[in-house]
């Protein structure tokens, strides 16, 4: 706080809050002093009238990790009601006392979110906002959410001395697995509000910090007094992940493939992970990375083969298909890609063999006729007129149990007869024959 020492004047009333403005050395050592010396007088948070530097903010790197506190709660409401997010996103397995006591390691998957190592900006009123983002642990504007920030913090020797903190909007705080500090409060933040004692232990001190967010912004701060002495000890077992690996979750599957699509198109993403190949567009290229290291872990390994669905469902298999097939370069990537994906889809058996509707229908001068087989088995499509004079056989020749429902798997009739001529306007019959069951469906040539 500045005051002007006027006769007449009230501190509440003339006061100027300077609190939240970082000051440089030119003006800690020259320009405050200066002033001092004309009558304006420099005060602390204590009411001390000598000026003592700012503390400075605990960036980290922390370890992340977001939950939500369920329906359209408020920060301060979450808080309070005494729930400990991170049990009840685990199941149980993890708790609030014991991320606490033992820190938390990267990686290590929390429901639906995993701690991710990322630094907490010392300013600005949506630090907590742009840090989810920028991590990868959620998009746009976060609401109703809890973040957790772990960090580990090695002191010299045993320290009293105090801690700062800021929230938008309530806060909680842990020391070495005790409750030392909880503002169940709604308000917005742009630095430390509040303080506090504490001890830091002579070694390694485990600080975990809860910040709730209702709506709005999302904003936090924190540090000690500013004569502390302490380092970040960042974790040793960080793993860099692969490029293609977006979420980093140690390997490549439908969810990263899932975040790409969503991206498409974006320019500088807000998650920098989307852009794969770091060309500054989300694109089918970065999704050929993606489908091309498909099942690898945490490090290249040459083109993969899957085993698994991993993650991905019939649907999704398909539609990522389509987006690479349109996006083709040439390139060896998309061909590895493409090559996963459809040894992906052998791996979807359906229960039970069907013809399906041919697309397009009616048609000119082309059509796809999809169909799946529970076994596996040689196949024919037969097109017959509404006499019943065969027209052309599709033989397809032997097919493993699967889904053929897409152009580059489904059968494909071009309009033409087995002599190559074109076939007139009207209704057709279609059959898919194999040992074990046979089917017809209709179709329609419009010209």
């Amino acid at each position: 706080m500045v005051k002007l020492n006027l006769t007449g004047t009230e501190w509440d009333r003339t006061g100027l809050d300077i609190r939240w403005n970082p000051l440089s050395d030119a003006s800690l050592n020259t320009h405050i002093p200066a002033a001092q010396a004309k009558g304006v007088l420099v005060r602390t948070e204590d009411d001390q009238e000598t000026f003592v530097r700012d503390p400075a903010k605990i960036e980290g790197p922390w370890l992340w990790v977001i939950t939500p506190t369920g329906g359209r709660t408020t920060g301060a409401n979450a808080a309070a009601s005494g729930i400990d997010f991170l049990s009840r996103m685990s199941n149980g397995t993890v708790t609030e006392v014991k991320i606490a006591t033992e820190g938390a390691t990267v990686g290590n998957r929390i429901g639906d979110s995993k701690w991710t190592l990322h630094t907490l900006s010392p300013t600005g009123s949506d630090n907590i906002n742009d840090l989810v983002k920028a991590a990868g642990l959620g998009t746009g504007d976060i609401d109703y959410h809890v973040a957790y920030g772990s960090i580990a913090l090695d002191s010299p020797r045993q320290q009293q001395t105090k801690m700062h903190v800021g929230s938008d909007d309530a806060v909680k705080v842990w020391l070495n697995g005790e409750l030392v500090h909880n503002n169940p409060v709604n308000r917005p933040a742009y630095d430390f509000q509040e303080h506090f004692p504490i001890t830091l232990k002579a070694g390694t001190n485990i600080l975990l910090v809860a910040v709730y967010e209702g709506w709005g912004e999302w904003s936090s701060f924190f540090g000690f007094a500013a004569d502390a002495e302490y380092t970040v000890t960042v974790p040793t077992d960080v793993v860099a992940r692969p490029a293609w690996d977006v979420n980093e979750d140690g390997i490549t599957d439908a969810t990263d493939a899932t975040l790409v699509t969503a991206a498409l198109g974006q320019q500088q993403p807000e998650n920098p992970r989307l852009d794969v190949n770091g060309d500054g567009v989300v694109d089918g290229k970065d999704l050929a990375l993606v489908a091309e290291h498909l099942g690898e872990g945490g490090a290249p390994a040459g083109p993969s083969h899957p085993a698994l669905p991993l993650g991905f469902t019939l649907d999704r298999v398909e539609h990522t298909l389509n987006i690479l097939r349109i996006a083709d370069d040439g390139t060896l990537t998309f061909k590895r890609g493409i090559n996963n994906l459809e040894r992906l889809l052998v791996l979807f058996v359906p229960k039970r063999t069907a013809l399906l509707h041919n697309y397009p229908n009616p048609f000119n001068p082309e059509t796809w006729i999809p169909y799946q087989l529970s076994e596996d088995s040689p196949v024919s499509i037969s097109i017959y007129d509404t006499t019943g004079q065969l027209v052309r056989t599709l033989s397809l020749g032997f097919q493993a149990a699967g889904f053929y429902n897409s152009q580059s798997r489904a059968a494909y009739w071009d309009g033409r007869n087995a002599l190559g001529e074109r076939v007139a306007s009207g209704v057709y019959f279609y059959q898919l024959t194999i040992p074990t069951f046979q089917q017809t469906r209709r179709l329609v040539i419009v010209k």
